[in-house]
């Protein structure tokens, strides 16, 4: 699910500057609210990269005599750099779709 919404993030930002920047910004006024909506949007984002942290942390912390517990700290870990592996590598294949360039000219690119 990660991997999916950092993938349309760069939509979702666009969507929300062309058609409803105006709108929000009212009702955020409205509200009182300090975050424009594209702060709330890029938060999922963010707080992925602190679970890494924070996995890792707690892995450094837990004793070797909680086997289980590094096990499942471990496998959380991964599970969290696969989806910011993941998410990384479908906006990478975006940006390559959406690249102007000739395969001659990819082609000579790789070869250098």
């Amino acid at each position: 699910m990660y991997a999916l919404y950092s993938k349309n993030k760069p939509q979702s930002d666009a969507l929300l500057t062309s058609h409803g920047n105006g709108f929000f910004k009212n009702k955020q006024l409205e509200l009182g609210d300090k975050m424009d909506l594209a702060s709330y949007l890029l938060k999922p984002i963010q707080r992925m990269s602190k679970y890494a942290l924070l996995l890792k942390d707690l892995i450094k912390e837990c004793g070797q005599s909680q086997e289980q517990e590094l096990s499942d700290l471990r496998t959380a870990e991964e599970m969290v750099k696969f989806q910011l592996r993941h998410g990384n590598d479908l906006l990478a294949m975006d940006a390559i779709r959406g690249c102007d360039v000739s395969r001659g000219e990819s082609s000579r690119a790789v070869e250098q």
